[in-house]
């Protein structure tokens, strides 16, 4: 099916058909049949381009939207990470519910400070180096120990490096250092 909707063929509903939809559902998107099939069937890519299709005339899941601006949830309960963390953990089964969560897992906690909050204390530079150090959701607001580790291994190499600087700053310098 999801074949002959990639095609262009006639199916009934096309890019919104449920049966393809659920048959997807199955998809991890963990790209190992594009590895392991001998035509080279990437279905993690098409899984991408009919949900794109399928939700163009559709409201996603409201897991979708939590889980897709996690660094925005994330950079917001960085503000107050205790309170962020006992209200995502105090109506566990409420969350779990309006999540689509499986009872066993667990919501992320965060950190009691960013790795940005962190290297802003220890004044980290923020420019002049060959290395970028890229604070990405989860080593910025999970684990900055993680980014802390990394860094500590650019100063004992006496590697220069680009601190944390805001994400627009660094996407800017990532893209300086890409054309140069």
């Amino acid at each position: 099916m999801l074949f002959e909707v990639l095609q262009g063929e006639v199916i009934d509903g096309s890019w919104k058909n449920e049966q393809v939809k659920q048959a997807l559902d199955l998809c991890l998107a963990c790209k190992a049949c594009k590895s392991e099939c001998p035509a080279n069937v990437d279905l993690a890519t098409y899984k991408a381009e009919f949900l794109s299709h399928y939700y163009e005339h559709k409201r996603r899941p409201l897991h979708a939207y939590a889980f897709g601006m996690i660094d925005r949830w994330a950079q917001l309960g960085s503000h107050a990470p205790r309170l962020a963390n006992f209200m995502s953990t105090a109506p566990k089964q409420l969350i779990q519910k309006a999540l689509d969560l499986a009872p066993q897992r667990q919501m992320p906690r965060l950190a009691t400070r960013s790795f940005q909050q962190w290297a802003r204390k220890h004044r980290v530079p923020a420019s002049g180096g060959s290395v970028i150090l890229w604070p990405d959701t989860f080593n910025n607001y999970y684990t900055p120990e993680t980014s802390q580790a990394a860094l500590g291994c650019t100063y004992a190499c006496r590697i220069q490096r680009h601190g944390p600087a805001k994400a627009s700053l660094l996407r800017t310098a990532a893209l300086r250092l890409r054309h140069a």
